[in-house]
């Protein structure tokens, strides 16, 4: 049966979860995006996969407050795509003896979502993944773990935090939902090309490596033959991604924006924190953190003491999130590199279509701009000692 709009789906497998005759299964389509399918000869056409479906209904949390902020702890938060407070949720429930559900990575470096129980694991949490992480089996194995009382912390894409909304179809007050602001997804088969036709045995991967700062953000790929890294404005995947020509279809009219989130806290990059709180910016990440709940508000008051952060509101978030409220803007040949994922078409073709560097003055400048508004920043520091 039909379970919602094929270019609604988001691949979050909430269906498969709640079929009670396990007549769904993930698949992966012709684009490497995870959809649902339906074994008609064991479904009994009850409903329940529509039912559950996140996108056939409609999330409504807004916000209680807004926060730039960021963990003290210098060593995390390096490791951190933004300021590290993800990371600290995660040690709170951790240390009461719950469980932290999140993206890492499989043994080929395709982004899943694994359960911890133990802090020596959340490295592998930590980071962003820029591609789609996969969910199936997923949502039984956390209602298992809260039906036993245990604390748990789910953090994934806003659709994802509907999904495990929907799924368990009430509130419980021993789990906290974390989400992100979301740019898009694409697919697992674009990034596994790209790694493919790259590198060879990839030992790690790091999307958001600081090396050379958080605004200027690098792809680090370690691998056999040593040690690759390329900053955002010249890394072919990065441009192909923030060129909105790879996402998931419903990632262009995403249910899941503005006032359509299931969260406790979203988290994100608080870019434009030097028009706000330039004082703040040392250039090693800053989060942007949207409180939406009572629960949301007591977790994130429970961090108090082990960061720095400032009020603001979500509009102050959204003027350097636009995706925060809006979905991302469709590439006009968005359909030519989805032609050519379908065919297999070597990476190489496709970057050279799709990933063309950002311009070398666009990028001297930018560098330029970031490094004066860094020492600015740590001016306006010393002054407010």
């Amino acid at each position: 049966m039909k379970i919602c709009e094929p270019s609604k789906c988001c691949g979050c497998m909430a269906c498969e979860a709640v079929c009670p005759k396990n007549a769904i299964k993930g698949i992966k389509d012709e684009y490497g995006f995870t959809r649902p399918e339906t074994d008609n000869t064991l479904c009994v056409e009850c409903g329940l996969c529509q039912k559950v479906c996140p996108v056939n209904k409609k999330s409504s949390n807004g916000s209680l407050a807004a926060y730039a902020a960021y963990n003290k702890d210098t060593a995390v938060r390096e490791k951190s795509s933004s300021g590290g407070i993800f990371a600290l949720l995660a040690e709170d429930v951790l240390a009461e003896g719950g469980a932290v559900c999140g993206a890492g990575y499989d043994e080929s470096f395709i982004p899943t979502h694994k359960i911890i129980t133990d802090k020596k694991e959340l490295d592998a949490l930590l980071g962003s993944k820029y591609v789609q992480s996969e969910t199936e089996g997923l949502w039984k194995q956390l209602k298992a773990l809260l039906d036993g009382g245990k604390k748990v912390l789910f953090c994934g894409t806003p659709c994802q935090c509907a999904a495990l909304t929907s799924y368990l179809g009430k509130e419980y007050d021993n789990l906290l939902k974390a989400d992100i602001i979301c740019h898009g997804v694409p697919s697992q088969k674009l990034w596994k090309s790209y790694l493919d036709s790259n590198f060879r045995d990839v030992k790690s991967v790091s999307f958001r490596d600081k090396s050379k700062g958080w605004h200027l953000f690098s792809v680090k790929v370690t691998h056999a033959d040593g040690e690759y890294l390329e900053t955002i404005h010249k890394n072919p995947y990065y441009r192909i991604f923030f060129g909105n020509n790879a996402l998931r279809e419903c990632c262009y009219e995403c249910n899941f924006k503005g006032d359509g989130y299931e969260s406790d806290i979203t988290l994100g990059d608080f870019w434009g924190i030097n028009r706000l709180y330039p004082q703040m910016n040392d250039d090693k990440g800053i989060s942007a953190v949207i409180v939406r709940t009572e629960k949301g508000r007591k977790a994130f008051e429970k961090l108090s003491d082990r960061i720095k952060a400032k009020k603001c509101s979500a509009e102050d978030v959204a003027r350097g999130n636009a995706t925060l409220n809006k979905s991302s803007n469709r590439h006009p040949e968005r359909e030519e590199l989805m032609e050519m994922l379908k065919n297999d078409a070597p990476f190489e073709r496709i970057a050279e279509k799709f990933g063309t560097p950002t311009a070398k003055s666009y990028v001297i400048k930018s560098e330029i701009k970031h490094r004066i508004m860094k020492i600015a920043g740590k001016i306006l520091s010393l002054f407010k000692k």
